[in-house]
């Protein structure tokens, strides 16, 4: 199952997990995180929250600096949904970057009956989607949702003027070159929003 995942700094850093996603484990080791150590879960694979806090409150105890969890809205292999709304609380409370991982679970947004499945969705900093999963949207349509609508441009941006004019016929806060890594990349959006045009009324997007 993937699980949640809290980074926190103390010499060369550590990670601690339960059955992470695979990417976590890459980012793990891209920005050379070590260590591990596993979060109790209800046996449907769901964080929970009073033990995602005792391992705050041990970290901090340690002298450590909690700064990034990442918890999961539908699970691969059980499709398990984290209780969001109580670890934002808990992240609010103790200032962690809380990531929302709705990579397979995000569709159910757009369900009144399931819905409150990510309640508290909107107290995370970050949330990655893709509906090109229980959507059904075509490969690939991915998103990455962030509260701080800068915070992308401060990370990434080369401020290469000859490719990212300002004079522009239109707001060029929604130019995505100068946000990312990869420069040029596919307009995944477009998908979605052509499946929204044609079906948000149709009882399998709203009413499900």
């Amino acid at each position: 199952m993937d699980k949640c995942a809290l980074f926190y700094k103390k010499g060369c850093g550590n990670i601690w997990s339960w059955d992470m996603q695979h990417t976590i484990r890459e980012m793990q080791f891209q920005v050379k995180l070590h260590g591990e150590l596993g979060f109790r879960a209800f046996f449907r694979g769901e964080m929970l929250p009073e033990e995602f806090e005792k391992e705050v409150i041990k970290a901090k105890n340690e002298k450590s600096v909690p700064f990034f969890v990442s918890a999961c809205a539908g699970t691969t292999v059980l499709g398990a949904f984290d209780p969001i709304d109580k670890i934002a609380d808990i992240c609010r409370r103790y200032n962690i970057w809380l990531h929302i991982d709705c990579a397979w679970g995000g569709g159910v947004l757009l369900s009144r009956k399931h819905r409150y499945l990510v309640k508290g969705i909107e107290k995370a900093d970050s949330v990655t989607w893709n509906p090109h999963k229980v959507m059904g949207a075509t490969l690939q349509c991915s998103a990455i949702l962030l509260r701080k609508p800068d915070i992308l441009e401060n990370c990434n941006s080369m401020a290469a003027d000859y490719l990212f004019q300002k004079d522009k016929q239109y707001d060029t806060a929604y130019d995505t070159g100068d946000k990312t890594i990869q420069c040029g990349r596919h307009n995944d959006i477009f998908k979605l929003w052509l499946m929204w045009r044609a079906k948000v009324s149709c009882p399998l997007i709203l009413n499900i």
